[in-house]
């Protein structure tokens, strides 16, 4: 009562104010109907532009009569649109005088504009009666409909959830213009709604003025995306209210026609609405509390069950009248919700949580409830799956699906829980299943029809088990799977179980299966299997050493290592190459890899690969105890055909029988291979961390299994091992371990992990289908995206095959100069390896913020690995639960939040640039409110100098690999104990530090844990107090210092003992003097030293370590070279024993830069530097070579002995040779199939060469085709008239192929051809 006297009282006085409101409505109402008038007198291509200068007019209309001063800077945008509107208007009108004339538009529009100015001049602020509330919600309302037709470059991604907003926005105000609504009962969501109004009038005048065109497109997308979500998580609790207000009892037994249609339409569109809101309370949920906190398990299981419900209702098969009831029900649950995590979320920000509040057990009994109900809603059941396993190695599927399982049981994914006890009962009965059928796995294919029917019955059953369970965690029709399909495929499992139990299966395979070994048991294995072993080759070695070493041979050789991939060739090089003898011998040494082409041999055919591969049968047919008459009967058979056969299938017949022998948990490990393109080596830190990731390691302790895992396939002969560059911190090359398979392993795993449904490697150009997405794992290698964004749908959720959604691993790799087709990943629910990889050179190659949001629903994600400019990690990535290792290559420095410690398993991270508080050292206190981490493993962090670092630190107690910078502040401290205290990290095995610059001076102190095996210091200054401090470390074996200097140029080793150091690597260190006594390094095992160019000598001490194997030297001095010769010198005829071995290259005296010139000597790469020797033969004339550095080079090369290793040579470079090497294919034949071709090409007069100094006859024109090659154009012309027209013989008229080459010193003698 009193409000209403109050507006009448308002009213009384702001008449005057709203009869100029209404006068101006009046105008812009009229010159609407002018506009519409308008259109039909002009062309269509005009008629765009009229609708958008009515729509405008709309706008205008609106905020003008509704709008008010409380609108972000309300005035000035105000102004600026009524210019946009008199510009837009002179543009259509101007120069069509008849339509000027005829609507007086020439007075009309500047009349209309100056009222507008005039009236907002006023300040006034309209009055909101009923009547002018309800034309301003349906104004909004209509320009919610226009606004994408307004501002579609941007609105258009974000579509999905404005239509949400706008549906929301149309309920709102249908419920407030019913009768219903007047009752006390809603009177108190008046001003939520209202509320709710004004924040909808701000977004549409913020698109409406242009707000957005401030920013870059990419940048407004994400930032009205965030807008429209906090709309929605605001308004769809009001919505809520009203369906549940609507839907109650009381109002429900008197509800009228009309409140009864309104109902229909809000439940009719609640499915997407309430699905919308609860992702974004699952976000809100995740971001408050781990996943795994107890209290609120049952409020997110039962978003879950709610989002499978309405993500997955087949409308087809249900009864509408009972389905609005559920719909109407799955209301009232999420509003119980959002009032839970609403409270929640108070209760943490007051730090003040009651537990109790949240548990909600009867969310756990409704869920069961709900599943009753469902199945009356249907008004049939869904036909059950006829799925029938499409693979062929039964034992391979049933092992990677128990581990599959095995890892949802331990997972923390909520879907899981509303299944977990089926999935339970699924996995005891395959493991039964598998272990019967293994006993009798060798006569299989021989016992009787019900036992391999059965077995095949089994497949198909497991194969839909599978499909059923992935369903669901995906929600691809999950209500109907969950509801029937799951109860379903457990029947029959049991069905199944009960036939194999009644057959009594017993063990028909005589001794234990050769792939039955257990992964359980151990491999004994010895130290030496990743090195690369050679058999056979010792003479071969001398006598090419020999030949290299023998003064008499000629001065240049040219020795060929032909032969099968596999028999051992670039083994054989690479010793030769590092041999001491060879490298003391010859001054400059070049090694080049140029091709992986096989030269094959006509004789060999694969068989040394073969031979390996059978030894690898033999080994682990005797260790699983097959019977020895058996193993050799079927090796001679396989050997037999692959001798008499020169076809490759053969050859894959013995990869198929090492296969076969391959004990069952090692297979698809093999397979996993066939991911990675031909001859890509893949670290074996990384290699294992997929495997694992993948859940192809099925072991408590999966680290170590993993390794044993990884030795028995090197034992095997299968992979190989090499040592690659690390990306680490500094530039200096650290050797890691990497793996790769040869070409024909490849082959192999290729087809069969095809065959198996395993893995698909799909490269550049090759086709793509949709039944690709059976095989699971995918991985994609392409130089154009377009290309593959034609072919493949796989990023995008709307066009997307539902095969895509049962992918588990995905790899994206190679030039992708545009990373924008990758759209959504959030239908991919059940990856668990995500590898998005690019090699472009372009900065902003980087995935999109929205995707990165995206990747946070991936809850069973295991690996990631990607690029993208991040500050921080996103809030919605505190799902990825399961996420193990996380590799981000960015170029933002993120600052590790304590979300990231909030991942429960998370144990690798490497960010390019990372730290652990804010550049300027704000809210350091944000790290140290997390919890305690469980990262194994950091690389690439920053860490800057603060009071608050060494606590930070402490929040790593499971760190044993650390890479990274020590930084300091703008504000550097004046103490000198800055250093960080390492020494709390006390399982810390490995330590990677850098130190950019010397600004606060030394440490005072230097903390390094005891525990540590590996340092690595960068850019530290070799002070006596730093050495002691490493030479105090118990057990370490692995030191480098690298790009160090010492205050004295002078390292005095001789007081300390490195206990047990086994490697120790000096690089670009400046010293001159090094001091050690035969106690420094007692352990010591290897010393590499390089580009220490002060370095003059290798103490002589180190004659008496016993252990030393090995000194590399590289960029060093010629003193400091030979004093290691000496030292092996020493050593040999000392002990007799040549067991030192020294490899020394790019002996450093003075460089000069090789430039590429016609008849220079060019060795591969022009910008390559070449050490000069130090003995350059004199040249007459001083300033010649100074001038011309390559002539010195020349004539110093033509005087030195020089070697050139060339490995699986089959590329040549033509011309000049850029920086980058740029490779083409090229063929030749053998010389001795040259001499045979020359002779019969002669023979056939098919073609002649005629070299310098070779007679010439009138006859050699017979041959139709003719090369010449010379050095001596005088001798070319005399004898040959060829050139000459006056002389020439008429033969010479009949070639019909000429080619001359060689050195024509005056040209002008062809000018005659």
């Amino acid at each position: 009562m009193e409000k209403e006297k109050w507006v009448r009282r308002r009213i009384k006085v702001c008449q005057p104010f709203e009869e100029e409101r209404r006068r101006i409505r009046n105008l812009i109402d009229d010159f609407l109907n002018c506009l519409k008038k308008i259109k039909n007198e002009f062309i269509a291509s005009k008629w765009d532009d009229i609708e958008k200068l009515r729509m405008e007019l709309r706008f205008l209309r609106t905020f003008v009569l509704f709008g008010n001063s409380n609108l972000d800077y309300f005035y000035v945008r105000m102004s600026m649109n009524i210019y946009k509107f008199s510009y837009l208007a002179d543009s259509i009108f101007i120069g069509n005088e008849f339509i000027l004339a005829k609507y007086n538009m020439d007075s009309l529009a500047p009349y209309l504009l100056k009222e507008i100015k005039s009236y907002l001049r006023l300040k006034n602020v309209a009055i909101m009666t009923e009547e002018n509330m309800l034309e301003y919600r349906d104004s909004l309302l209509k320009h919610l409909h226009d606004l994408p037709k307004y501002c579609s470059d941007f609105l258009l991604p974000l579509m999905r959830e404005y239509k949400i907003l706008r549906e929301v926005c149309r309920h709102l105000r249908d419920f407030y213009e019913l009768e219903c609504n007047k009752s006390t009962t809603t009177e108190f969501l008046y001003a939520r709604y209202q509320m709710t109004v004004d924040r909808v009038a701000q977004f549409c005048f913020d698109l409406w003025t242009g707000n957005y065109t401030h920013y870059d497109n990419e940048y407004a997308v994400s930032e009205y995306s965030s807008k429209i979500t906090s709309l929605l998580i605001d308004i769809i609790p009001l919505e809520l209210e009203v369906l549940y207000i609507s839907t109650s009892e009381l109002i429900k037994e008197s509800r009228s026609t009309e409140l009864e249609g309104f109902v229909n339409q809000i439940l009719k569109a609640s499915p997407r609405i309430l699905q919308n809101y609860l992702i974004h309370l699952q976000g809100r949920m995740a971001g408050a509390v781990a996943v795994n906190y107890a209290p609120t398990q049952s409020i997110n299981v039962m978003m879950e069950f709610l989002l499978i419900f309405l993500t997955d209702i087949p409308k087809r098969f249900i009864h509408r009248e009972k389905l609005n009831d559920m719909l109407a029900h799955a209301g009232v649950l999420t509003r119980k919700i959002s009032i839970l995590v609403s409270k929640l979320l108070e209760e943490i920000s007051e730090n003040n949580i009651n537990e109790a509040d949240f548990s909600a057990p009867d969310f756990l009994q409704e869920i069961e409830q709900m599943k009753g109900d469902i199945r009356q809603i249907f008004l049939k059941t869904p036909e059950s799956s006829q799925l029938r396993f499409p693979m062929d190695d039964g034992f391979l599927f049933m092992n990677l699906l128990l581990r599959h399982l095995n890892d949802l049981l331990i997972s923390n994914v909520y879907s899981v829980t509303l299944m977990k006890k089926e999935i339970g009962m699924v996995k005891e009965s395959l493991e039964f299943l598998t272990s019967s059928f293994r006993k009798v796995t060798k006569t299989l294919d021989d016992t009787s029809g019900v036992v391999k029917d059965c077995w095949l019955h089994a497949l198909d059953v497991a194969y839909e088990a599978e499909h059923v369970i992935n369903s669901i965690l995906v929600r691809d029709k999950a209500l109907s799977h969950l509801i029937f399909s799951l109860p379903n495929v457990t029947d029959k499992i049991k069905l199944i179980v009960a036939q194999v139990t009644d057959l009594q299966l017993e063990d028909k395979n005589g001794d234990e299966p050769l792939d039955a070994k257990s992964s359980n048991e151990p491999i004994e294995l010895t130290s030496s299997s990743f090195f690369e072993v050679t058999v056979g080759h010792e003479e071969d070695e001398a006598r090419i050493i020999g030949q290299l070493l023998d003064e008499h041979e000629s001065e240049l050789d040219v020795i060929s290592i032909v032969g099968m991939p596999g028999l051992g060739k670039t083994t054989l090089a690479n010793k030769v190459y590092n041999n001491t003898l060879v490298a003391s011998h010859f001054n400059v040494r070049a090694k080049c890899t140029v091709s992986q082409k096989y030269n094959k041999s006509k004789k060999c055919k694969g068989l040394p690969l073969a031979i390996v591969l059978i030894a690898g049968v033999i080994v682990r047919g005797r260790e699983g105890k097959k019977k020895e008459k058996d193993l050799w009967l079927q090796i001679e058979h396989n050997m037999d055909s692959f001798i008499s056969s020169n076809n490759n299938s053969q050859m894959m017949k013995v990869m198929q029988l090492s296969y076969d022998h391959l004990p069952c948990h090692l297979k698809p490990l093999l397979l996993y291979f066939a991911r990675s393109q031909k001859s890509i080596q893949t670290p074996v830190s990384t290699l294992m961390q997929l495997w694992m990731a993948e859940g192809l390691v099925d072991h408590d302790s999966l680290e170590e299994a993993t390794q044993t895992y990884l030795a028995a396939l090197i034992s095997s002969s299968l992979i190989m091992v090499d040592h690659i560059p690390s990306e680490s911190i500094s530039c200096t090359s650290v050797m890691i371990k990497a793996c790769y398979i040869h070409d024909v392993v490849h082959d192999f795993c290729s087809v069969k992990a095809k065959k198996e449904k395993f893995f698909k490697l799909i490269n550049s150009g090759d086709p793509f289908h949709a039944s690709d997405y059976l095989h699971r794992r995918l991985a994609f290698h392409t130089d154009d995206y377009r290309q593959l964004h034609k072919k493949c749908d796989l990023f995008n959720s709307n066009k997307c095959s539902a095969g895509s959604k049962h992918l588990i691993s995905l790899t994206v790799s190679g030039s992708l100069d545009n990373y924008r087709f990758i759209n959504h990943t959030r239908h991919l629910r059940l990856l668990r390896v995500l590898q998005l990889d690019n090699f472009s050179d372009f900065e902003d190659d980087v995935l999109e913020d929205s995707l990165i949001e995206e990747i946070g629903s991936l809850f069973h994600l295991r690996f990631l690995s990607i690029w993208a400019n991040m500050e921080a990690i996103p809030e919605s990535w505190v799902n990825l639960q399961n996420l193990e290792t996380l590799l981000i290559n960015t170029e933002n420095t993120m600052v590790l939040l304590p979300r990231l410690f909030k991942l429960s398993k998370l144990k690798h991270v490497s960010i390019d640039h990372s730290s652990f508080f804010e550049e300027d050292g704000a809210d350091e206190s944000r790290i140290l409110e997390g919890e305690i981490s469980k990262l194994t493993n950091l690389s690439h962090v920053d860490i800057l100098y603060s009071e608050s670092t060494n606590d930070a630190l402490k929040k790593f107690p499971n760190l044993e690999h650390l890479e990274c910078t020590i930084g300091i502040l703008k504000d550097p401290p004046t103490h000198g104990d800055w250093f960080p205290k390492f020494d709390v990290l006390n399982k810390l095995e490995s330590l990677f530090v850098r130190y950019p610059w010397d600004r606060c001076g030394f440490p005072i102190e230097y903390y390094f844990p005891t525990s540590l095996k590996e340092l690595r210091l960068y850019n530290i200054s070799m002070r006596p107090d730093l050495l002691s401090a490493i030479a105090a470390l118990p057990h370490l074996e692995i030191l480098a210092i690298s790009e160090s200097y010492s205050m004295e140029d002078k390292w005095d080793a001789s007081e300390d003992i490195y206990q047990n150091l086994k490697t120790l690597t000096l690089r670009e260190a400046s010293l001159s003097e090094w001091d050690v006594d035969r106690e420094t390094f007692p352990k010591l095992e290897e010393l590499i030293v390089e580009q220490c160019y002060k370095l003059t000598e290798i103490p002589c001490a180190f004659m008496d370590i016993h252990t030393l194997k090995s000194i590399h030297l590289t960029n060093i001095k010629r003193e400091l070279g030979d004093s290691a010769i000496a030292i092996k010198k020493d050593i040999a005829a000392y002990t007799g024993e040549d067991r030192l071995d020294v490899h020394i290259s790019h002996v450093y005296e003075r460089r000069v830069r090789q430039y590429s010139r016609r008849g220079d000597l060019n060795l591969f790469n022009r910008s390559k530097e070449i050490e000069i020797p130090q003995q350059v033969p004199h040249v007459s004339g001083g300033n010649e070579i100074e001038d011309d550095p390559a002539d010195k080079l020349r004539r110093a090369l033509l005087d030195k002995r020089y070697l050139i290793v060339l490995d699986d040579v089959w590329d040549t470079a033509t011309g000049e040779i850029e920086p980058f090497s740029v490779m083409i294919k090229v063929c030749y034949v053998h010389d001795v199939v040259h001499d045979f071709c020359s002779v019969k090409a002669k023979k056939e007069k098919l073609f002649k060469l005629i070299n310098s100094g070779d007679p010439f006859h009138a006859s050699d024109y017979l041959h139709r085709r003719l090369t010449v090659h010379t050095d001596d154009y005088s001798q070319l012309h005399k004898r040959c008239v060829l050139f000459n027209f006056n002389k020439c013989s008429a033969g010479s008229k009949h070639l019909i192929s000429l080619t001359v080459s060689g050195y024509l010193d005056d040209s002008s003698k062809a000018l005659e051809i």
